[in-house]
């Protein structure tokens, strides 16, 4: 004779359900405690999660933007952007810390950086787009101060890589060296050395390599006239 009841469910049986429940958990209260605003979205741009930090940076709520298209964000000087991103992502490209401008509710906008995945499902279909942003207004203002103080400085200021490859060159240097930007940028600095000091660039460059600092360090350089100025 049957039983008319039903089985019951074993630990095995019940364990991997509440695993992915208890790990949909954890990843929702990751999210919810990120100081990071992260945004999910359909592979066509309508957003459908927002977190608490994506309310406090862009001062929607997400029961006003759940449903809305991610385009509402978008710089007016920017229209294509977000099409162009969501175009990689179909492609099962991932976008990495791309640094834009975002529009907040209140119009105002703020400098951020972004970092966009794709989401499939377990047969490996896109069905989603995840966005993580953080805002770097402080630090895209700190830049364009410290980028006007070197500007207006009556010192010749040049940065250049490890390697010695001239990467900014100010008006100042412009004027000390006679060389323009567009002409220097991507040279050597040792096009600078004086005939009669060659290498000196290299030892100092090593010194900078080990965390040595050069103060006070007087020597003679090259022109683009081939004069030498002390």
């Amino acid at each position: 004779m049957q039983s008319s009841e039903k089985p019951k469910k074993t630990q095995a049986n019940q364990l991997p359900k509440e695993t992915d429940q208890a790990r949909n958990s954890l990843l929702a209260s990751i999210v919810d405690s990120s100081s990071d605003a992260i945004i999910a979205k359909t592979p066509d741009g309508i957003i459908t999660s927002w977190n608490p930090a994506a309310e406090r940076m862009y001062g929607y709520t997400a029961e006003e933007m759940i449903g809305k298209p991610i385009s509402l964000l978008l710089s007016p000087d920017k229209p294509y952007e977000m099409d162009e991103i969501l175009a990689k992502i179909r492609k099962g490209e991932r976008v990495e810390h791309f640094e834009t401008v975002r529009r907040r509710k209140d119009g105002s906008f703020i400098h951020v950086s972004l970092t966009v995945s794709p989401i499939y499902d377990e047969t490996g279909k896109l069905i989603g787009v995840s966005s993580i942003k953080r805002d770097i207004t402080d630090r895209k203002r700190t830049e364009e101060l410290l980028a006007s103080i070197v500007e207006s400085s009556d010192d010749a200021v040049i940065a250049k890589t490890p390697e010695g490859v001239i990467t900014s060159w100010n008006p100042a240097a412009e004027a000390m060296y006679g060389y323009k930007a567009e002409e220097i940028i991507g040279k050597p600095v040792s096009v600078l050395e004086a005939p009669d000091r060659p290498g000196e660039m290299t030892e100092i460059l090593k010194k900078i390599r080990k965390g040595e600092r050069v103060e006070h360090y007087e020597t003679i350089h090259r022109r683009k006239d081939g004069s030498v100025k002390e």
